[in-house]
């Protein structure tokens, strides 16, 4: 394989991809947070002595944590989407190799930097006396 390293976003498309395409193979794991020192639980992809570590399950105080972004989840989304109608890859080890239209997704950084300026001025033109 070519040593060419995938921006973080398409990283975690592909980890989203993953576990949409092998439930069968998702598990729970705990694990000590190094910055914390809490123990903390993710979901991982386990088969036979192959574990990789793929979301962290959220607690209720994470979740108070958050903040729900919907313009942006909707872009991510309509953009995972758009690369998940050409991705053929379904199992781990396809998914250690590239995506067949965009290796190291650098159209996919355009595309979710398009759309969060097109979403700020969006929000910009929508927003009174201005």
């Amino acid at each position: 394989m070519e040593n060419e390293k995938k921006i973080a976003a398409g990283k975690l498309y592909e980890k989203l991809e993953i576990i949409r395409n092998n439930t069968d193979k998702l598990a729970v794991a705990s694990c000590m947070n190094k910055a914390t020192g809490t123990k903390e639980l993710i979901v991982i992809y386990k088969d036979g002595e192959t574990f990789v570590p793929l979301a962290k399950l959220l607690t209720e105080k994470d979740l108070s944590l958050l903040e729900p972004q919907f313009i942006e989840s909707e872009i991510i989304e309509a953009v995972f989407a758009e690369y998940r109608s050409t991705d053929t890859r379904k199992t781990l080890q396809e998914f250690n190799g590239y995506h067949p239209t965009d290796k190291k997704y650098a159209k996919m950084s355009e595309l979710l930097k398009a759309g969060k300026l097109h979403s700020l001025v969006k929000e910009f033109n929508e927003t009174p006396n201005r």
